[in-house]
């Protein structure tokens, strides 16, 4: 007679031994990416401050466009303006006349694909191939 509380499916077996290779994997992964990390050299104070200093420079600069008259292009015309002022003149130029209604929306469509070319036989060829007078004829001839 057999105890069906201590019989364990051989399916079971293997969902345990699965789960232990993807643990032992993940921790060997853990292991490997701490150790990656222990061979990186570690970040000096001068090189902190220079790009501190590099990023409060572009900040700065990046204010100071945002903020200030300049010429772009005196040639053409095109001057720089504070970006709080452009917002304010699009604004007030979009609320002084009708919307605009879109143009017509054109599907791009593949190119057509040439037709294939027709093979015309040359005089010389087409020549060829014409029976003459002397060639026999293929329908029959009455018997006199």
């Amino acid at each position: 007679m057999s105890n069906s509380a201590t019989h364990i499916p051989k399916s079971s077996g293997w969902f345990v031994v699965g789960t232990l290779i993807l643990l032992a994997a993940a921790a060997f992964a853990v292991m490997f990416m701490r150790q990656s990390q222990a061979d990186l050299p570690a970040e000096d104070a001068s090189r902190i401050e220079e790009r501190v200093k590099v990023r409060e420079e572009l900040a700065a600069s990046n204010q100071e466009r945002l903020t200030t008259y300049a010429w772009i292009d005196k040639a053409t015309g095109i001057v720089q303006i504070p970006i709080a002022q452009a917002m304010d003149l699009v604004v007030a130029e979009r609320q002084d006349g009708e919307p605009t209604p879109a143009g017509p929306i054109v599907p791009v469509l593949p190119a057509p694909i040439p037709a294939a070319p027709t093979v015309q036989p040359s005089p010389v060829e087409a020549a060829g191939t014409a029976q003459s007078p002397d060639a026999e004829s293929t329908t029959p001839s009455p018997n006199p």
